[in-house]
């Protein structure tokens, strides 16, 4: 959608934004793409809110790298998971 709106992908930002408060979670809620980004019900559980994912892109394409605490998830794998369009 993002894309769709502005004609490119997010430029990318640095480090591991927390889900939520990140550079990227406000630029896609800023433009009406989502009105909250979701946090890690597990991580808010146990008090902390640092579930984490990477942005990387040039704006023609991405790559979005994220953790999973299970392998419960078809395809996916506990741990680091990447995924891009």
């Amino acid at each position: 959608m993002y894309e769709d709106n502005n004609g490119q992908y997010p430029t990318p930002y640095s480090g591991w934004p927390i889900t939520g408060n990140g550079d990227f979670s406000n630029e896609i809620k800023d433009d009406g793409i989502m009105s909250a980004v979701p946090t890690d019900p597990i991580n808010v559980i146990q008090g902390s809110n640092d579930y984490r994912y990477l942005y990387t892109g040039d704006g023609a394409t991405y790559t979005i790298t994220y953790y999973l605490e299970t392998g419960s998830i078809p395809g996916q794998s506990a741990g680091e998971n990447t995924i891009s369009p």
